[in-house]
């Protein structure tokens, strides 16, 4: 409501409505993000960090045809491209394209070492190909790195599902603390937005 509110006052500062999609774009609907996400494209055209966001916004509302045209053109920039190339292959698993879903974290791995979210998803897309040993030793490298990592965890627990891992019962209640904790840093972090008008210096 907050940032709602900012864009009402300033209607075409860029950076409240690049703030306003993204944040939308994490909540119920991710669609209501996209307006101020196209706004904010249309204002900074060659910001690579505006079409990152819209490729995730759209992936995060399953719109997959309009997420790859995005976040291909992320994968120009040295800057987005690494989570441009994350994203693709969270697309492509969706899609069951594994093969192509391991390159593109494969990619993002290369460009961007030792991130655990990559590493999780490879592991999600080893179990999709049914080679558990393998999705496993992906899933321990990103446990290694954030024992507490929420896609690592949540994957790990559907592992032990799949493979009737009597370690399956300790793994919930792991992964339920987690979701919990989450949560409330979410919580946290939306009471601490702070809304200010641009000032004449920032928009120069």
């Amino acid at each position: 409501r907050a940032m709602t509110e900012a864009v009402k006052q300033a209607p075409d500062n860029p950076s409240y409505n690049f703030a306003l999609g993204t944040l939308a774009s994490l909540a119920q609907d991710p669609s209501n993000g996209l307006p101020y996400l196209l706004k904010y494209h249309s204002m900074r055209p060659g910001d690579q960090a505006g079409v990152l966001a819209l490729g995730a916004a759209y992936f995060r509302g399953k719109d997959f045809d309009n997420a790859r045209i995005w976040l291909q053109r992320a994968t120009a920039s040295a800057v987005t491209a690494a989570e441009a190339h994350y994203y693709l292959g969270r697309v492509l698993r969706e899609e069951n394209e594994s093969e192509k879903a391991l390159a593109e974290l494969n990619q993002s791995s290369q460009l961007k070492p030792n991130q655990p979210e990559v590493l999780a998803e490879l592991g999600s897309v080893y179990m999709q190909m049914h080679d558990f040993d393998r999705a496993r030793h992906e899933l321990d490298r990103a446990l290694q790195l954030d024992p507490n990592s929420y896609s690592a965890n949540f994957a790990l627990l559907q592992l032990y599902a799949i493979r009737h891992d009597p370690r399956r019962t300790a793994q919930a209640r792991k992964f339920d603390q987690i979701k919990g904790e989450n949560d409330e840093q979410y919580r946290k972090t939306m009471r601490v937005l702070e809304i200010r008008p641009i000032t004449v210096a920032e928009k120069h």
